[in-house]
């Protein structure tokens, strides 16, 4: 596909910047979908842990989680709650006149 774009004559002058963002896209797609350095360290750091040391690991992850998102729905709550009553604070000050 890199090759593709890289050959395909851009119809105008204005066209040449589509041409160099799409290359850079594809240029930054393999640099960083096609390293597998992340993957081989988590691969490695895997083959010491024993079954129970990831499952201990991965149950204070999902309890970690759990909590950071029963917090962003308590904010997230609060916020609407907040725009509601604005809204309605607006609705209520055009009945007015």
């Amino acid at each position: 596909m890199r090759q593709k774009v890289y050959e395909w004559n851009p119809p105008t002058p204005e066209h040449y910047g589509l041409r160099d963002f799409m290359l850079s896209q594809i240029d930054d797609s393999i640099k960083h979908d096609c390293d597998l350095s992340y993957y081989k360290g988590k691969l490695e750091i895997l083959k010491t842990e024993t079954v129970e040391e990831y499952k201990e690991k991965t149950i204070a992850d999902c309890e970690r989680s759990i909590e950071y998102f029963k917090k962003e729905i308590r904010e997230n709550n609060k916020r609407n709650k907040n725009r509601v009553e604005w809204v309605q604070q607006l609705l209520d000050s055009l009945k007015k006149d």
